[in-house]
């Protein structure tokens, strides 16, 4: 579709409304995920709180490149260890 998949694309401002936010990728059926291609969360059951606090410490290590991650890096990873 052409879509970027960007996380950090935006910023809050405090008089606007709260925004939700859902990823969809459409992968091929005739080809086996690959590592980073699997879901990150359960499919079956809604995610424990330390199962979605890991997932978006996964994230921010992932994208560590981008200047405005590299200061929660260290939290990040100690967050992802548990």
């Amino acid at each position: 579709m052409g879509l970027r998949r960007d996380p950090l694309g935006g910023f809050a401002r405090p008089q606007a409304r709260e925004r939700r936010a859902f990823s969809l990728e459409i992968l091929r059926a005739d080809r086996a995920p690959a590592a980073d291609e699997r879901p990150m969360l359960p499919l079956d059951r809604l995610p424990t709180f330390d199962e979605r606090l890991r997932s978006i410490a996964g994230s921010v290590i992932i994208y560590q490149q981008r200047a405005v991650m590299t200061r929660y890096q260290e939290l990040a990873h100690r967050l992802r260890e548990g």
